[in-house]
């Protein structure tokens, strides 16, 4: 028995390897399969006890329908048997076509269908170190017809883990389960993304997703600096700061209207933070009074932020070069120097996600402006920065304008 699994087993890896130095193997062939079975053999009126065999063996093959969703067909050939005695087994080969739909979702393949299966006589085998042959039973091969579930799970793009269930439809029918490792002939190796590619890869999907989705501007409110100022005493310097933070933000505000139309923008206020971040949106939205309207509601899912601030530090880090550099003992080494973008502390209107994560390149994020500094500090004009004014958008509506033609532009490259 033994030898004959091992034998088609032989033939099954010859075949393989002939076809796949001459030609190559149909995609619809996936596989071979080789592990162990715990199987109920039926004999005399019962289903005797369960035993493993580790002689099993097949070959797998789908043929797509759709999307997904296969014709799977296994033709597996075991050595299946059961306890007759407590030192005498029950033996049978079994040859078995399972067959029927199977579904891929993630990792994972889910397969039902029918066992069409073939069984050789059972023979009666002791259990001793050469486990002697007895009398064989008085029964003939037969066919049964079982229900089967499986299951296989991705462990590498070269193997996979598979288990296989039957279930016997007719009580004279045997039962096994089946476990082992599937080797994929098709399989291609998984190639790991770069950093770099996968922070080109979120860009483009993240323009696609602010595109379809709402951009929600966060105004501030300056209300800690103020409310600091009043309990101090100092009521001019917080009127003053009020009608700063006030003026900003119409003019933040105009900018977005007049020169926005990426996708939907929505105003709150800074207080409503939190509310932003659990994706509840209802009564902060700001009307053109910058005053909370209830009445204006979002219909998007997906929602960005804007404001204006600091760039932060971009912490990506590539290799900038290779320099020498002594180590000791008078040796000197290449050593590598990388260089990532500094945190240069440039205002801008920035672009972040739901959290207020600022995004990162190759995403247009931000549009540099100096829109308030100039106007509080004209000294840079005149004291060494004077190209500040030409390199940086001078205004909000400048900036905003910017930032709406690159993510424009970064959207029809990313289609």
């Amino acid at each position: 028995m033994r030898k004959s699994i091992t034998t088609i087993l032989f033939v099954l890896i010859g075949l393989f390897n002939t076809v796949g130095q001459s030609t190559e193997i149909p995609v619809q062939i996936r596989g071979i399969m080789a592990g162990a079975t715990l199987s109920n053999v039926y004999l005399y009126g019962k289903r005797h006890a369960s035993a493993f065999s580790l002689s099993t063996i097949g070959v797998n093959a789908e043929f797509l329908l759709k999307k997904e969703l296969y014709l799977g067909t296994q033709l597996v050939v075991s050595n299946q048997k059961s306890f007759f005695q407590p030192s005498v087994f029950v033996k049978q080969q079994v040859a078995q076509l399972l067959i029927g739909p199977s579904v891929k979702v993630d990792d994972i393949r889910f397969r039902a269908g029918l066992s069409l299966e073939y069984r050789t006589a059972p023979v009666l085998e002791a259990r001793t170190t050469s486990f002697n042959a007895l009398q064989n039973p008085d029964v003939n091969p037969s066919t049964q017809v079982n229900l089967f579930l499986g299951t296989e799970f991705y462990l590498s793009p070269k193997f996979g883990l598979y288990l296989n269930g039957v279930l016997p439809l007719q009580s004279g029918n045997s039962s096994s389960f089946q476990l082992g490792l599937k080797y994929r002939l098709h399989s291609k190796p998984e190639r790991k993304q770069s950093y770099l590619s996968r922070r080109k890869e979120m860009g483009k999907k993240d323009i696609i997703l602010l595109k379809e989705g709402a951009l929600l501007v966060r105004l501030q409110t300056s209300k800690n600096k103020i409310d600091a100022l009043r309990k101090v005493g100092k009521e001019k310097q917080a009127l003053k700061a009020e009608v700063f933070q006030q003026t900003e933000n119409e003019k933040i505000m105009q900018a977005f209207v007049n020169q926005f139309d990426f996708a939907p923008v929505y105003f709150f206020y800074s207080d409503h933070s939190n509310k932003v971040r659990k994706g509840d949106f209802e009564g902060i939205f700001l009307n053109e009074n910058l005053e909370v309207d209830s009445s204006i509601v979002m219909d998007k899912k997906m929602v960005y932020t804007s404001e204006y601030t600091s760039i932060k530090q971009d912490t990506f880090i590539q290799l900038s070069h290779y320099e020498l550099k002594q180590t000791g003992n008078w040796q000197l080494d290449w050593v590598p120097r990388y260089y990532g973008q500094p945190a240069m502390g440039f205002k801008a209107i920035v672009i972040n996600n739901q959290n207020f994560e600022q995004m990162a390149e190759p995403f247009p994020y931000y549009a540099r402006t100096n829109a308030p500094g100039i106007k509080k500090h004209p000294e840079q004009l005149l004291f060494g920065l004077p190209l500040i004014y030409f390199l940086l958008n001078s205004s909000y509506d400048s900036a905003v304008e910017a930032l709406n033609s690159k993510l424009n532009r970064y959207y029809l490259q990313s289609k």
